[in-house]
């Protein structure tokens, strides 16, 4: 068999075989090394074939990511800088207001006493018949916060003049710091004037004295205003 394939041997086959052979490899190494511009596509690129060791530093910019793809996975916060929105939120007005109003509550809540300069309003009646071998009728009220220390007490009659511890009237009853003004709008067959008993920084008891025998009665609006 090898006799009868070297016998069939020729000059011209050899040299076509080397030349096929040579064009082959050869053309392979050209192709490796020295491709085209703008030559190797997606088609030619194997799956994971650029590593991270084959990426320049810093080649990749924001315009290259996909908007809303990255998240915390990929993102170390802890090396994020305050940004100039989220430093005025940790101290947002609306939060410092709060907790001044916060403040103010404790200072007038029912657990605690009425703020300095704050006031407290309501009405006031007491009324019955008057029994000279008896006792007038009494009344009481409670201040629905309770003031730090007791005030000073004062029953204004009817159409009294303001005084400086008492500047308002029955239409817009006010009341100096530290003092509890108690404006009558209305005095029958009394001397006009409440009497207080037990006054205190909780409230008081009160009564008037009537001038004759029979009904009587006596109302108005008060203010107190915590020193």
């Amino acid at each position: 068999m090898h006799r009868k394939l070297w016998s069939q041997l020729t000059y011209a086959n050899v040299v076509s075989t080397l030349c096929l052979f040579l064009l082959v490899s050869g053309g392979a190494a050209i192709a490796a090394t020295q491709l085209g511009k703008n030559t190797v596509g997606p088609k030619q690129l194997k799956k994971n074939a650029v590593t991270a060791a084959k990426i320049k530093n810093e080649a990749i910019t924001a315009a290259k990511i996909k908007p809303g793809t990255l998240t915390g996975a990929q993102i170390d916060t802890s090396k994020l800088g305050t940004v100039p929105a989220a430093t005025t939120a940790a101290t947002a007005t609306t939060a410092t207001t709060a907790t001044t109003a916060t403040t103010a509550l404790n200072a007038t809540s029912l657990d605690g006493n009425l703020a300095s300069g704050k006031t407290l309003r309501g009405n006031f009646a007491v009324a019955g018949t008057n029994d000279p071998s008896g006792f007038v009728d009494e009344n009481a009220i409670s201040f629905a916060i309770p003031l730090a220390k007791a005030p000073e007490f004062h029953s204004i009659t009817p159409g009294a003049p303001p005084t400086a511890q008492c500047p308002g009237g029955p239409e817009n009853p006010t009341a100096a710091p530290g003092h509890a003004c108690f404006y009558l709008t209305t005095a029958v067959n009394t001397t006009g004037n409440l009497e207080f008993r037990n006054p205190g920084r909780f409230g008081t008891s009160y009564f008037t004295p009537a001038t004759a025998t029979g009904v009587y009665n006596a109302r108005g609006l008060w203010a107190v205003t915590a020193p």
